[in-house]
C-alpha cells in the first residue's frame, strides 16, 4: 500500500507505536492513513489545540516546541523518520501540550485521533500490545534524559553525530547537519554559543566542523570519547558498537 510513492505499511511498521502490532493489523490502520505535505516553517497543531490527528513522520523533520511565559520558545525535541506526533492525547487527552512546526519539506501520514481511540477501546489486546510499545519508547526518552544529565556539551554533540554515521562502522566519515545549528543546539539542551564552542574541544576526538559539514577522522576514536559516559545506548546501532567496544571496557 504506497500513497506519494510512500509505503504506508513500512512506515507504521517502523513506528515505535506500532512495532509491536501483526502485518494484519498495521494493514487495518494503514487504509485509514492520509498522507499531507508541509512547507518550511509550517506549523502542525499549537500548545492548546483540540487533538484532531495522531502523526507519523515519513520524511523531512519536525520541531517540537512550548511557548515560555516570556515568549520564548522552548525546543522539546526535533522528529525525524518513523518517530510520531499525538501519543499523548491518545488517551483522551483534550488538547495538544506542545505546538509542531515543519522544518524544511515534510511529509506525515496522518491517522485521526478518534479512529485510534475506537479500536483501542474496541480491543483490549491491540491496547496492551501499543502500551509494551510505548512502554519502549518511554525508556527512550528516559536514556536522553539522562544524556543531558550526565554528558558534557562536546559528548552530547558527539552523540548526536554518532546516530548520522550510522551503517559506518569505522575509519573516516563526513556528515551533513540535518538543520540549522541553533536548533539541534537546542535539541541538546545548550545554547548557541555553547554549542559553537564545544566543536573545538571535539577535536581531540577528530571532528571538525566547516559550515554545515561535519568531517570525523575516526568513526571509533568518537565513540571511544562518547559512548563510556552513556549507561543504555539503546538507540546506537549494535554492530557499530561491537566494532568499537574494546576501546572502552
Amino acid at each position: 500500500m504506497t500513497l506519494g510513492n510512500i509505503d504506508i505499511i513500512n512506515c507504521l511498521s517502523n513506528a515505535a507505536f506500532f512495532s509491536a502490532l501483526s502485518k494484519e493489523e498495521i494493514s487495518s490502520f494503514a487504509e485509514h492513513v492520509t498522507l499531507k505535505h508541509y512547507d518550511d516553517k509550517q506549523q502542525l497543531f499549537l500548545q492548546g489545540d483540540e487533538p484532531r490527528n495522531f502523526y507519523v513522520v515519513s520524511r523531512g523533520w519536525v520541531k517540537v516546541f512550548r511557548e515560555t511565559l516570556n515568549g520564548k520558545e522552548s525546543v522539546i525535541n526535533v522528529l525525524t523518520s518513523y518517530e510520531t506526533l499525538g501519543d499523548e492525547v491518545i488517551s483522551k487527552q483534550s488538547f495538544y501540550p506542545y505546538s509542531a512546526e515543519a522544518v524544511g519539506d515534510l511529509a506525515l501520514l496522518v491517522l485521526p485521533i478518534h479512529f485510534i481511540r475506537g479500536r483501542l477501546e474496541q480491543d483490549g489486546r491491540l491496547a496492551l500490545k501499543m502500551l509494551g510499545a510505548l512502554a519502549t519508547h518511554m525508556s527512550l526518552l528516559e536514556t536522553q534524559l539522562e544524556q543531558l544529565m550526565v554528558m558534557t556539551a562536546p559528548k552530547r554533540i558527539g552523540c548526536f553525530l554518532l546516530k548520522l554515521t550510522r551503517g559506518q562502522e569505522r575509519g573516516t566519515a563526513t556528515v551533513t547537519l540535518p538543520y540549522d545549528k541553533s536548533l539541534i543546539a537546542a535539541k541538546l539542551g545548550m545554547q548557541a554559543e555553547t554549542f559553537s564552542r564545544s566543536f573545538n574541544n571535539l577535536k581531540k576526538a577528530g571532528v571538525h566542523i566547516k559550515e554545515s559539514k561535519v568531517m570525523i577522522n575516526d568513526v571509533c576514536l568518537l565513540r571511544d570519547y562518547v559512548c563510556p559516559t552513556c549507561s543504555n545506548p539503546i538507540e546506537c546501532d549494535e554492530d557499530q558498537a561491537k566494532e568499537c567496544k574494546s576501546l572502552w571496557i
